[in-house]
């Protein structure tokens, strides 16, 4: 019942995205209350996700408390908040619902998210979090199981959320990053992007010291 389910909202989204397209390709720029986008996901950061469409267009929606989210395997359905790793969305190919979609003269359309689906497919970036333990070159993280990863860093690297840089992430440790990755992280790729996270995982907070009773 839940596979069919799932068949299902997918088959509605899908069409949602269909219609839009549709009525795009007879009236022109997606502007208006709402328009599906299907393509793949290629940042988020600062609230929003930004979609590049199989049109070239580059969509860049804002995530508000409404905003559903549907993550075959991972979410059991459709829920209100995403309390996964957001940005292991990067890469993939998703559906979205937005609602008062604009479009700036020379730049992107804009809207709000409103479903956010993510449709079947490898993931075109892998990912991999950890406290960083070395950057010098290269970065090398312990993820969660104590284990080391070291990727090399490319002097194009993108840095999240938008601002921040190298000395963000050697500046007070420890700090915790994801590295993303073109490729499966096993193979040992070049490091795309690091997004610094603004807490500490449960598993890397020191434990609290006991206090002795008087």
């Amino acid at each position: 019942m839940k596979a069919l389910r799932t068949i299902g909202v997918l088959v509605l989204v899908l069409g949602l995205v269909v219609g839009s397209i549709g009525s795009v390709l007879a009236k022109g720029p997606p502007v208006g209350k709402k328009h599906g986008f299907n393509g793949n996901v290629t940042a988020v950061g600062d609230g929003n996700i930004t979609i590049a469409t199989k049109q070239g267009w580059t969509v860049v929606l804002m995530r508000t408390g409404t905003t559903k989210y549907n993550i075959p395997r991972e979410t059991k359905g459709w829920i209100d908040d995403y309390d996964g790793n957001i940005t292991a969305l990067i890469g993939r190919r998703v559906a979205a619902l937005a609602g008062n979609v604009t479009e700036t003269p020379l730049g992107p359309f804009a809207g709000n998210a409103l479903r956010v689906l993510v449709l079947p497919g490898a993931p075109l970036h892998a990912h991999r979090s950890g406290i960083v333990t070395a950057f010098d070159g290269n970065i090398t993280i312990k993820d969660v199981k104590g284990i080391s990863h070291t990727f090399q860093v490319v002097k194009s690297i993108v840095y999240h959320p938008q601002g921040i840089g190298s000395g963000n992430i050697t500046a007070v440790p420890p700090v915790f990053v994801t590295v993303v990755t073109k490729g499966d992280p096993k193979l040992g790729p070049l490091a795309k992007a690091i997004v610094l996270h603004g807490e500490l995982p449960a598993w890397a907070r020191p434990t609290p010291t006991p206090t002795a009773s008087p």
